[in-house]
């Protein structure tokens, strides 16, 4: 991701990332062993044995409300629209801010409708629930009736599962998860 350590070392080659097809694998490979022991995918990276898997990041994928406090947090409250509120990521800067200013809010910003059905799929597809939003639910209604063809070629290439009410990845989809979501997005703007 840009601006990570891992990016900047990356950009000056004392990281390195394997060749997608060796990402691929590892990937698989680590599904297949959290399987084999028990662990189920419920999430695009996180796996637990069922009825352990965690609340908390329930609430995310479901579109719900949160406060984040400290260096970094992201908050997202319903207020009289989704707002969107981001905290200064430098800890000294944002520990200076909190005590000058009495808060460390970085930026503050009021999601109109489509971006908030954008940040709804983006998230809801990371969990094997996926996406049943009543935001989302005309959006949802189109494809399920009339499928656009970038929706329909991710589902024939068994990316995607499409149901009356739902729209969620498959196990072969959170693999290819962040390449298809641009896609996804799109069809989202075009329909919603």
């Amino acid at each position: 991701e840009p601006n990570t350590p891992f990016h900047k070392k990356q950009q000056k080659k004392k990281l390195f990332l394997p060749p997608d097809d060796s990402a691929a694998e590892m990937y698989e490979r680590t599904v297949q062993i959290c399987a084999d022991h028990g662990l189920e995918q419920y999430e695009i990276s996180n796996f637990a044995r069922a009825g352990h898997e965690s609340v908390h990041n329930l609430n995310y994928w479901e579109s719900g409300e949160w406060i984040g406090l400290g260096p970094g947090a992201a908050s997202r409250l319903q207020l009289s629209s989704r707002t969107a509120f981001s905290q200064i990521r430098n800890p000294n800067k944002w520990m200076k801010s909190v005590q000058t200013l009495r808060h460390g809010t970085a930026d503050c910003s009021v999601l109109n409708q489509q971006e908030h059905m954008e940040e709804i799929v983006m998230m809801g597809l990371r969990s094997r629930l996926g996406c049943s939003h009543q935001l989302l639910s005309s959006w949802l209604k189109q494809i399920y009736e009339s499928t656009p063809p970038k929706i329909k070629r991710l589902q024939d290439l068994g990316f995607l599962e499409i149901e009356q009410e739902r729209i969620r990845a498959t196990r072969k989809g959170f693999a290819v998860l962040n390449c298809i979501l641009p896609d996804i997005v799109e069809t989202l703007d075009q329909e919603g």
